[in-house]
């Protein structure tokens, strides 16, 4: 067995981290942000959901790929460098299942980009659309989808309990990741 350098267990760490923060960044954004946007008026609903939404476009892409990164790193030296935690390792795992798991952890990391796009697209663009008809609304004004009567309410509550599944990928993707590292 090749000694294993420290840069493959940094790799370890940034990949876990990573994926459980956005992990428990996004489950927050659900269980904590969206009840709390529900309580206000509709025009300052939309205001703090737009506000929240760009924050996480701009912060969630970048660690969930950083994540992947890591793992595909690992699963990439694992395989082709028999690189194991010695102090770890049963020595029952070989280094293709190991790196599998990684693999498996890279693509869990990054299926939230996809997920979005399946998923949550539809109701990101309704959203975005009433924050964009809202900027002229009083405060006790309703903001609807035209022909469908959804209320943004409805929407964003909707979109708490989508996030919330999103949340599950990057979990699976620490825990696998972590299940790797100490076979």
């Amino acid at each position: 067995m090749a000694d294993t350098p420290t840069i493959f267990h940094i790799a370890q760490v940034i990949g876990i981290t990573a994926s459980a923060f956005l992990s428990g960044t996004t489950i927050a954004l659900s269980y904590y942000a969206v009840p709390s946007l529900l309580l206000a008026p509709t025009p300052l609903l939309l205001r703090q959901w737009r506000a929240m939404y760009d924050r996480g476009k701009v912060t969630g892409p970048p660690v969930s790929i950083l994540s992947g990164l890591s793992y595909a790193y690992l699963a990439y030296h694992t395989h082709y460098n028999n690189y194991k935690n010695p102090l770890l390792s049963t020595g029952h795992a070989s280094d293709t299942s190991v790196a599998g798991l990684y693999v498996a952890a890279a693509l869990l990391s990054l299926s939230v980009a996809p997920f979005t796009t399946i998923f949550m697209l539809g109701t990101n663009a309704k959203l975005m659309g009433m924050c964009d008809e809202m900027e002229g609304l009083g405060v006790g004004e309703e903001v609807q989808e035209k022909g469908k009567r959804e209320s943004a309410r409805a929407l964003a509550e909707w979109w708490g309990v989508l996030n919330a599944c999103r949340a599950f990928a990057p979990l699976g993707g620490a825990l696998v990741g972590i299940w790797a590292s100490v076979r």
